[in-house]
């Protein structure tokens, strides 16, 4: 697999998470009540693929 495809790949999961967040963002403002364990599980993720991303780079 190519550098550049491991990248858009890395990308791609980077986005959906942080699309993921911004729903639990919209949800809150909504007045749903969202478990702070869902918030908390996906910041890892990010966090996870943000310090993988840096090593690809």
């Amino acid at each position: 697999m190519s550098d550049y495809r491991k990248l858009a790949e890395k990308t791609r999961a980077l986005t959906e998470t942080l699309e993921a967040l911004a729903d639990i963002e919209e949800r809150e403002a909504k007045g749903e009540v969202v478990s702070d364990n869902e918030g908390l599980l996906l910041l890892g993720k990010l966090t996870a693929l943000i310090m993988d991303l840096q090593k690809g780079i």
